[in-house]
């Protein structure tokens, strides 16, 4: 695979795990991810989104919403969605949520090897 053809910008957004495609002349995506959720660079609400896109390099999640407008949250997660859409999972945080996933995973690698897990 050749990178001949990036640019320095590009390649440092490789490096940093982000994809080369975000990085187009500046920040002409940001301004097309704000259409796409139907905001302009002048609006107010766009300018939070503007500096958070522009730090992490994350676009919007655009998943319609009850309202049916698109999620304006950053799409880091799967698929470039947000955590409420399908994004990444942040996993169990209190030390019950811990313990009950312990235990389903015990239960599981028990089920596949034959095991009852019940009769233990």
């Amino acid at each position: 695979m050749s990178f001949d053809h990036l640019t320095t910008e590009q390649l440092r957004a490789i490096i940093h795990g982000k994809h080369p495609a975000l990085v187009r002349g500046g920040n002409d995506w940001i301004t097309d991810e704000l259409a796409a959720v139907g905001l302009q660079e002048s609006d107010e609400a766009a300018d939070n989104l503007i500096r958070k896109m522009a730090k992490t390099g994350f676009g919007l999640c655009k998943a319609r919403t009850r309202r049916g407008s698109p999620c304006r949250a950053l799409g880091d997660g799967a698929g470039g969605r947000c955590i409420l859409h399908g994004g990444a999972s942040v996993g169990p945080v209190t030390l019950k949520g811990k313990q009950n996933a312990l235990q389903a995973l015990v239960r599981a690698r028990l089920k596949r090897r034959g095991i009852d897990p019940d009769k233990l």
